[in-house]
């Protein structure tokens, strides 16, 4: 929460570019799995 329309609007905009890369990126961990068990 906070007091300021336009410090809403700037934490908003910080968030999106940390969420987004995580969000538009999957994980590794099951290509890592699959890797590793078709590897053995």
């Amino acid at each position: 929460v906070v007091k300021s329309n336009a410090v809403a609007v700037r934490v908003e905009s910080q968030l999106k570019l940390v969420i987004r890369p995580m969000y538009s990126n999957p994980p590794i961990h099951g290509a890592s799995i699959v890797a590793t068990v078709l590897g053995n």
